[in-house]
């Protein structure tokens, strides 16, 4: 299902339902996105750019069927997600030149993201221009700090 959210009246209305019928040698992802493409129209006429999506979502093969619509796409990172760091130095004069500089580690790379500030006292904004998507996601970071000040990351993709 497919659903409009108004910020306002902090409600959601159904746009679109469809029942997902597996076909042979295509995923349950792939199914998802064509869905999602033929909305994209209906979606885009109401004025709406961004498209919010649970972490099941943020997959290469969806991602990369969304974004040629002209819809973008927030949503939490996956656990998995193999993102790449674009190579930012320059071009050595032998060779192909270099696109992606190492796999992004949350745990150990903060330093190389852009920090934008609080979102609130507990939650600091990181952003960064990153691979795997066609041309490129960037990452929003978040890092909030419960009660104990225990941290708690997400993540989103704008596609």
């Amino acid at each position: 299902m497919i659903s409009i959210t108004d910020l306002k009246s902090n409600t959601a209305y159904a746009l679109d339902a469809q029942q997902t019928i597996d076909e042979e040698g295509r995923s349950r992802i792939e199914l998802y996105a064509d869905h999602a493409v033929k909305v994209a129209a209906a979606i885009r006429a109401l004025g709406i750019k961004y498209l919010a999506a649970d972490a099941y979502y943020s997959k290469v093969k969806f991602v990369s069927a969304i974004i040629p619509t002209g819809l973008h796409i927030v949503g939490k990172l996956r656990k998995d997600a193999n993102l790449q760091w674009l190579y930012e130095g320059t071009y050595k004069g032998t060779g192909r030149p270099r696109k992606y500089d190492g796999k992004v580690d949350f745990d150990t790379d903060m330093h190389r993201f852009d920090y934008v500030g609080f979102l609130n006292e507990k939650t600091e904004v990181y952003t960064k221009i990153v691979q795997p998507s066609p041309s490129g996601i960037s990452v929003i970071h978040e890092e909030s700090r419960g009660a104990n000040g225990e941290r708690y990351r997400s993540a989103c993709n704008l596609g």
